[in-house]
């Protein structure tokens, strides 16, 4: 059986603009995490020492695994849920989240007590890095919405 699908026979809330839609949006916003890790380290040369800017590719990359850890945790919770199954124990969840923070946390300690403060304002910023994604994709949704057709 084929299903020609035109314009016709489907109402325009049926059609989901590819700016909303949730895999444009996880694309859009690992991209944007990668795009505001780069433009923080950029500018971390350009106006910092090289201490500072290797703080900010530390906090970039735990950043960007941290989101790749929750996203999988998540997806993962999600699927079994829409699977009929039960989830994952919920403290197990909580260990995992907990873990994520306190390597975070470690990792600051750690640079704080060896190389100071200007290595962990680095870090820190870099941890920054997915609220950049999160207002690249922002105006992305704004900007669709302001251009559309």
């Amino acid at each position: 059986m084929v299903c020609i699908v035109s314009k016709d026979n489907i109402t325009e809330s049926q059609i989901e603009p590819i700016v909303t839609a949730p895999q444009a949006i996880e694309k859009r916003l690992e991209k944007n995490i990668v795009i505001s890790i780069v433009l923080f380290v950029l500018f971390a040369f350009l106006f910092g020492t090289k201490r500072f800017a290797l703080g900010v590719i530390i906090g970039g990359v735990l950043s960007y695994i941290n989101y790749r850890w929750l996203y999988s945790s998540l997806k993962s919770i999600l699927l079994d849920v829409t699977n009929g199954q039960t989830p994952p124990k919920g403290l197990a969840a909580i260990r995992k989240f907990i873990f994520r923070w306190l390597l975070v946390f470690a990792v600051l300690v750690l640079s704080a007590s060896l190389s100071g403060i200007e290595l962990t304002i680095g870090i820190t910023i870099g941890l920054l890095s997915f609220v950049g994604a999160a207002m690249l994709e922002a105006l992305t949704q704004i900007s669709s919405l302001l251009f559309q057709k």
